[in-house]
């Protein structure tokens, strides 16, 4: 019963009910805005944009996400290169893991090239 604080599900409900209460608190604290014409509308960078009225899109803005995912998926595979690495034994045990990170190698430089 000691423990029942480092209980994952309890530790979690604990902290949201926390965050929960600033967020109500803040409000509070915060001035009130005051609604103006154009404070919802899409904002790029100072520029007004027709983006969000094309018929083609339903009104909606869509982005591409192919170079992200490349992206995304490379970091990925560098982040288990290293855990990989962090783990590896030392001595002759570490030839089979040092393959797997040559392959991951070959692969991040693959990926890199299609990315690029």
């Amino acid at each position: 019963m000691r423990y029942a604080l480092l209980s994952p599900p309890l530790a979690f409900a604990i902290i949201f009910l926390v965050i929960l209460g600033l967020f109500h608190w803040s409000r509070r604290l915060a001035c009130p805005g005051e609604e103006a014409q154009g404070k919802r509308a899409g904002y790029f960078c100072g520029e007004e944009t027709d983006l969000f009225e094309q018929p083609a899109s339903g009104g909606k803005l869509r982005p591409d996400y192919r170079r992200f995912f490349g992206a995304a998926f490379l970091f990925t595979v560098i982040e288990v290169g290293v855990l990989l690495l962090a783990t590896v034994p030392s001595g002759l045990a570490a030839l089979p893991g040092l393959a797997l990170l040559l392959l991951g190698l070959a692969s991040v430089f693959g990926l890199i090239m299609e990315v690029l």
